[in-house]
């Protein structure tokens, strides 16, 4: 059992009943309500904080985002990064940044920040993983925290050096940064040094279990096929053809495309799927109509067998559901304390605002009354419960807390 208590309309707050451990999530929807909602906020922080997650979004500044709340509570452990939009128990906020912070002394973080060069992506999880994780008991509840940049980079490769030094028994987990779908520039914030072209993490431990729920809600549509020729972000050819004419094919849907940014919408809602230890989707950025290409986010190599895939409304919604099941399950009797969402963006795409209504619906009738929810829309979700993988796209990734 636990307590839910609201400090402010814009506040949720709840405390383990053995007191141990407690989650404070804040979102502020209007900038010059700032002050007032973070002093709200700080009256229930002041017992043991640990770690605190700014998730800014809407143009907001991050460095004044982090300032305002290291005035009220100094040397939080902090990190953060921008988005494309934040999760709430309210529903999506598209301008809004957005404040979780945990504490108690059942909760123990610390966090750091690592740019991509020199050395690359895999280095700089290295470095990460190697000045903030530590190693872990397939017994103890650990949870290691990425934040990676949404566009430039191969978070990919940052999880695999992460990866490296956490080791098996230490579940990663986070999301990519977003610009809002400017697709220009997205920071990344670990206790006021703010990077573009990095990765921020927590390494967080509790007393109680942690659950990670994973589910993309995405079906197979045709035979699969095998990247024959891929460069960088871009996938040439299909099965020796070239991609986009074979991918069209498959969809079977009879469109034509008078430019790229008319092809990336009728994308969003037909990624395609690898499989890398388990099925993954990657999200189908745009093509290039003239060369015949597909364009990622991530690199998918030569010889990746890949399918097509099809979902629609109902089915996202439905994989909300399923990944909190699957990670409240993983908390035992304990109830949970909050969750937070590393949402795909394409997936917001796909909903539109009734659908996002009905997601945060079916996620708060999948868990105990009155549970906050916080996270953001991502650029890329991050769960590896197993194996050295785990960048996923247009899946939903949840974070829960006994």
């Amino acid at each position: 059992m636990s307590f839910l208590l609201r400090a402010a309309p814009n506040t949720e707050y709840r405390q383990s009943v053995d007191g141990q451990r407690w989650m404070n999530i804040t979102t502020v929807d209007k900038l010059a309500d700032l002050d007032t909602d973070l002093r709200a906020m700080a009256a229930r922080i002041d017992e043991e904080p640990a770690l605190a997650l700014i998730l800014a979004s809407g143009g907001i500044d991050q460095e004044l985002a982090g300032a305002a709340l290291d005035n009220l509570v100094p040397g939080l452990p902090t990190i953060g990064c921008t988005t494309a939009g934040v999760l709430s128990s309210s529903g999506d906020v598209a301008a809004a940044v957005q404040y979780i912070v945990l504490g108690g002394p059942g909760f123990s973080a610390t966090v750091g920040a690592s740019s991509y060069e020199p050395h690359g992506c895999r280095a700089a999880g290295s470095r990460l993983g190697s000045a903030v994780a530590q190693p872990t008991r397939s017994d103890e509840n650990a949870a290691f925290m990425m934040l990676c940049d949404g566009i430039e980079g191969d978070a990919a490769e940052v999880i695999r050096g992460a990866y490296s030094i956490s080791g098996a028994n230490c579940s990663i987990v986070g999301g990519c940064a977003g610009d809002d779908l400017a697709m220009s520039k997205t920071s990344q914030f670990a206790d006021g040094t703010i990077l573009s072209g990095g990765v921020v993490g927590a390494f967080l431990t509790s007393d109680a279990p942690i659950g990670i729920g994973v589910a993309h809600g995405w079906t197979k549509v045709g035979e699969p096929m095998i990247v024959t020729a891929s460069e960088g972000t871009s996938v040439l050819s299909l099965d020796d053809r070239p991609a986009t004419e074979a991918y069209l094919e498959l969809v079977d849907e009879g469109q034509v495309f008078s430019d790229s940014a008319e092809f990336a919408r009728f994308a969003q809602t037909r990624p395609l799927g690898i499989h890398a230890q388990s099925e993954q989707v990657r999200f189908v950025t745009g093509s290039d109509l003239k060369r015949q290409t597909l364009e990622f986010l991530v690199h998918i190599p030569e010889g990746q067998m890949v399918w097509v895939m099809k979902g629609d409304t109902d089915s996202v919604v439905s994989a909300t559901t399923t990944a909190a099941e699957r990670a409240i399950s993983q908390l035992g009797p304990n109830p949970p304390l909050g969750v937070i969402g590393f949402d795909c963006v394409a997936r917001r795409g796909v909903l539109g605002n009734a659908g996002i209504r009905s997601e945060v619906d079916a996620l708060s009738s999948a868990l105990p009354s009155t549970t906050p929810i916080g996270g953001f829309y991502t650029y890329g979700e991050i769960a590896r419960t197993g194996g050295a993988l785990g960048l996923h796209h247009q899946t939903m990734v949840l974070l829960a807390f006994a």
